[in-house]
């Protein structure tokens, strides 16, 4: 996809810009997105803070079931925090060995303090490697489940 206006055109427009100009359609998953289509000269937590930000949500709650906003890490960028509050859900997915308790603890406590209160938090861990993970397995009955 290449587009010509993106999601830092619209947030950096003092004008009201018409939000059907940003949708594309991906033509492999029939999804509608809207991309970023240029690197922002300005800072994107000004631009995600402000309400050009929340309008753009406001309009994308009231056409859509379902939204997803795909966020650089949490650790060296702060956008996914100024996300955070428009959620509903947060996914947050680690790289198995790749990402450290310490960096995974930290980036959660971010999110949770930025997030409404109502917002849950969900773990993923991606990568994994299969064949430690079935070794772990072998102890899930010592373990109760979590309610």
């Amino acid at each position: 996809m290449e587009p010509s206006r993106g999601l830092q055109d619209f947030l950096g427009s003092d004008q009201q810009d018409n939000l059907t100009s940003l949708i594309a359609r991906d033509t492999l998953t029939n999804a509608t997105v809207i991309v970023g289509a240029r690197r922002s000269d300005s800072a994107t937590d000004q631009l995600l803070a402000g309400p050009a930000f929340s309008r753009l949500i406001r309009a994308a709650r009231s056409t859509f079931d379902i939204i997803i906003i795909d966020t650089p890490p949490v650790g060296p960028v702060v956008d996914s925090l100024y996300i955070a509050n428009h959620a509903d859900a947060i996914v947050f997915v680690t790289r198995w060995s790749s990402t450290s308790q310490q960096e995974a603890k930290h980036s959660v406590a971010s999110l949770t303090d930025a997030k409404r209160p109502d917002t849950d938090i969900i773990a993923v861990i991606n990568q994994q490697d299969q064949s430690r993970a079935s070794y772990m397995r072998k102890y899930g009955d010592y373990y109760a489940d979590a309610d």
